[in-house]
């Protein structure tokens, strides 16, 4: 890399740095708010949402919850699962149900167990059994 010989990547220099005024604006034209708790959305107003990668499933869930409360938009907003252990989770997170790969159902009594299927099935959002 050092000689530049063909078939090596080029080297770092100071022309492939974007210009000044949009470096932290995402492509729409919005500046990116990163984003590590729900706390941190706090003073976001008029920007796009990233949540940290290093950021796990529950609080992830809260994040994009809050983000759709305040009408913020979300760049990375998928969420793997989300586990419901009453029917007051279901209720807490089925208005982020588009962002929600799937919703699984805890190790609970069988009549909350029954209860949440009966609301999902009512909400029609489907459920998984086994935690």
């Amino acid at each position: 890399m050092r000689r530049q010989l063909k078939g090596n990547p080029p080297l770092v220099r100071i022309g492939y740095r974007g210009p000044k005024d949009v470096r932290a604006f995402h492509p729409c034209g919005l500046p990116e708010a990163f984003v590590y708790s729900v706390a941190d959305l706090e003073g976001v107003h008029d920007a796009i949402v990233r949540i940290a990668s290093g950021v796990g499933t529950k609080k992830r869930a809260d994040i994009v919850r809050a983000a759709v409360e305040k009408n913020l938009r979300i760049a990375n907003p998928r969420i793997k699962f989300v586990y419901l252990d009453s029917v007051e989770t279901l209720e807490l997170y089925a208005p982020i149900k588009e962002h929600v790969t799937s919703y699984r159902i805890a190790k609970v009594a069988d009549n909350v167990q029954q209860a949440i299927v009966a609301k999902a099935e009512e909400m029609k959002i489907p459920v998984e059994f086994g935690a």
